[in-house]
């Protein structure tokens, strides 16, 4: 059996990706993704406080720029080694130092940059200023639409139904005593 909420956030999501989809094709088609992935990683990151958000975008930041400079250096060892030995190289050393780096400055070394360095990474060529653009642009759009329409179809009802409870529970108890 469906949940209430849950189908509420289904369309939540819907109405949102696909308005934001729209938006990027009449600007000119800029890639979403990382606008996207902010919001979706927080949930998928079991993150509970909307300031959380900040943990997402900084390591998303990261994670592009990580994935340009770890496409640089792939370039420029390929100029003294096979690609695909320079790729390997690239790949152990970039994931060894983000991973290293957790320790040191989690803020911006986290599980969030390492997912949006493994997608960028992905793409040839990369199109780090777009992802910004996508990142900063889109996710604040994105995460508007979804925080938004949770407020208004998810979390106002419940508090209204919640005061409402609340009344008529009082209510009894001055009729009862």
């Amino acid at each position: 059996m469906f949940k209430k909420d849950t189908l509420i956030m289904a369309l939540i999501l819907g109405v949102s990706i696909a308005a934001v989809a729209v938006i990027a094709v009449l600007i000119g088609g800029y890639p979403t993704w990382p606008g996207y992935f902010l919001v979706l990683l927080f949930f998928l990151g079991k993150c509970e406080k909307k300031k959380e958000l900040l943990d997402v975008f900084l390591g998303g930041a990261v994670g592009i720029f990580w994935a340009l400079g770890c496409s640089e250096l792939t370039n420029l060892l390929a100029g003294a080694l096979p690609f695909a030995a320079a790729l390997g190289i690239t790949l152990i050393v970039g994931i060894f130092v983000l991973a290293a780096l957790n320790d040191v400055c989690p803020l911006v070394f986290n599980n969030f940059s390492f997912v949006y360095y493994l997608i960028g990474a992905l793409f040839t060529p990369q199109q780090t200023v777009e992802w910004l653009v996508s990142l900063v642009g889109f996710g604040a759009i994105f995460s508007a639409m979804v925080f938004g329409g949770m407020y208004l179809f998810l979390e106002r009802p419940a508090k209204a139904r919640a005061a409402r409870a609340l009344e008529q529970s009082e209510q009894k108890e001055e009729a009862a005593a």
